[in-house]
Order: C-alpha cells, then sequence, then structure tokens
C-alpha cells in the first residue's frame, strides 16, 4: 500500500488522510515521509476542539469546532503548513456513574496541529468522515471541501450555489461534452429505508465547464435541444439553466 500511495504521489496525485490513516501497523509512526508529519500518540482531549487558520477560514465559524470523536496527537515537520490546531477542553468528558459532562467548553488553544499540509498530502488528526456520517457536524464537510479546492484549484466542474444534494457529472464524446444535473433528495422515511419520490425543481442552476482546449460552439439542453446562452470567464464556459426538474443534461457542442 505505501508503495502504491507513493507512486500515486509520484504521478502528481495527491492524498487526503485522517485519523489513524497513514501509520504503520503497530501505530508508531506515519510510514511515508510525505505525510510531513509525526506520530506523538492518541490525543488525550475528549473532545477536543479545532481552530482554523485564516487562511483555512473560509465557511467556517468564527469560533473553536468540537471533533466530537478522539483522534491523534500529531507534530509537524519542518515545512510543513499548518491550518488548524488543536484546542483542548476545560475538562474531557467522564462518566463516574452518577455524574456526567454533556458539555465541556473550550479552554486554551494548544498550538498542536490538527491539520497538517506538505506538499500534495494533507493530513486531519481526527476522523473527520467518520465524524460527519456519524454526527452531522457540517464543518467536517467544510474541511473536506477546503482541502479539495486546495489540491483542485480548477476543477472540471464548478457549480456555485448548487445544494448539496444535487450531483453533477461530466461525460465526453467528439465533438462535445455532456454536463448531467440531478437534483432528487433521498428521505428516511421507513426503517432503515431512504425514499426518492418526487424530482426537486431547481431554478438558474448556474454551471462552469472547464475548458480545457475544447471551445463550445453551442451549448443547449438535452434531448430538447433548446438553445441557451453562454460566456467564456477564463479557463471555464459558464451557462445558466433556467429550471432543473430533478434533471437536466447541458450538452457542450464543439
Amino acid at each position: 500500500m505505501a508503495a502504491r500511495l507513493q507512486a500515486h504521489l509520484d504521478r502528481g496525485g495527491a492524498i487526503l488522510s485522517t485519523g489513524n490513516s497513514g501509520l504503520d501497523p503497530a501505530h508508531t509512526r506515519f510510514v511515508l515521509d510525505a505525510w510531513g508529519a509525526d506520530y506523538v500518540g492518541a490525543d488525550p482531549y475528549d473532545p477536543a476542539y479545532i481552530q482554523f487558520r485564516p487562511e483555512f477560514a473560509e465557511g467556517m465559524p468564527d469560533m473553536p469546532v468540537t471533533l466530537y470523536e478522539k483522534g491523534t496527537d500529531i507534530a509537524a515537520r519542518p515545512g510543513s503548513e499548518i491550518l488548524a490546531t488543536i484546542v483542548a477542553p476545560y475538562y474531557n468528558n467522564t462518566w463516574d456513574g452518577r455524574h456526567g459532562f454533556v458539555y465541556t467548553p473550550p479552554d486554551a488553544d494548544t498550538g498542536r496541529p490538527a491539520i497538517v499540509r506538505n506538499g500534495r498530502v494533507a493530513h486531519v488528526s481526527h476522523p473527520v468522515f467518520r465524524t460527519y456520517f456519524t454526527s452531522g457536524a457540517l464543518p467536517m464537510r467544510q474541511i473536506v471541501a477546503n482541502l479539495l479546492d486546495a489540491f483542485l484549484p480548477e476543477p472540471l466542474t464548478r457549480a456555485p450555489g448548487a445544494p448539496s444534494f444535487s450531483r453533477v457529472t461530466v461525460t465526453s464524446q467528439p465533438g462535445r461534452r455532456m454536463v448531467y444535473i440531478m437534483a432528487y433528495l433521498p428521505e428516511a422515511r421507513g426503517a432503515g429505508v431512504n425514499m426518492i419520490e418526487e424530482p426537486l425543481e431547481l431554478r438558474d442552476f448556474t454551471v462552469q465547464l472547464r475548458l480545457d482546449g475544447r471551445m463550445p460552439q453551442k451549448v443547449y439542453l438535452a434531448p430538447s435541444r433548446e438553445a441557451l446562452d453562454f460566456a467564456i470567464d477564463g479557463n471555464y464556459a459558464v451557462v445558466s439553466v433556467p429550471v432543473v426538474r430533478g434533471w437536466a443534461v447541458v450538452v457542450f457542442e464543439e
């Protein structure tokens, strides 16, 4: 696995690592020097809080954010960038059989790194993916979004203002590319059953497609072939779809 990860980095790829990811089986060190961090041990705080540096604060609340689950204690190596730090709680969550703490407020910033970036590798000290799955904490998703933006400053597509449940994908054929927009929201309506019953309607849905040297001559909806106005903004073709009723296909014909 270490050899495959190194080969991925050598090809120009990027790695987003969290919690215990990247450690050797004995949990003593990070296997690859590319992590740019040293493993110190288990994080002693429960819960720990995270404080974001100004350059990493996009979309984040202006306050320490709880990390909910136990994580790791890491140290940044020289040359690595610290994007967020660990804030200690006043006291750890405990239960003595009769008394417990439901909420422990943040105390002092420890200066210990919570997010370290070294070139094409970013490591988060706590398991933010699992935390988002179990707790639905939006800042955990925003951490991932900000790191993806850092690694992919010019993604293939952009959809500013799109709701989180929407999906945008691209397929390519000779002479044209198709952007597929989906707007359905699964709901838990039964025991362990997520239902999709009605399409959602999105209005003035803006989508941007990276040009990659492929200049569109016309843009239209499929299958109706309704023409859409578009503009070129830097390396992107920009189009606004008036109405998306559950789904839409936008064709960029070259």
